[in-house]
Formats: C-alpha cells, structure tokens, sequence
C-alpha cells in the first residue's frame, strides 16, 4: 500500500499541496516539471521548496488527479 504522496492545504485564499513523498517526487522531478511547464500558468514557478501553489482550487485538483 502507497502513503500519501501529497497534503493538500489551504491558507488565506491560496491553494497547494506539500509534498509528503520526497524520494517519489525526486524520482519523478523532471517529469513533474515538464507536465507543470505545459500545463499551470506560471509553470515551474508554482513551485517552492516543497511545496506547490496553485492560482485556482481547479488548477490544484488538476495536478493531484495527474499525480497523486
């Protein structure tokens, strides 16, 4: 059985996700980046540390369906 890879947050009207799995998402990093670079607006600058923002609620349930 798989952990989590992801814990989702919300904090003052921002959405994102903290990445719980670190050897999965460094496993799969250059991946994960590409597929933000095609499909966030701002791209691998959602980004930081680890964690991830999104603009929108749809756009953070877009990627946890991707990669969660």
């Amino acid at each position: 059985m798989k952990g989590n890879r992801f814990v989702p947050f919300t904090l003052h009207y921002k959405h994102g996700v903290m990445v719980a799995d670190y050897m999965w998402w460094h496993e799969n990093e250059r991946e994960i980046l590409n597929w933000m670079a095609e499909h966030l607006p701002r791209g691998i600058e959602h980004q930081q540390g680890m964690t991830v923002e999104f603009d929108t609620h749809q756009d953070r349930l877009m990627f946890l369906l991707r990669w969660a």
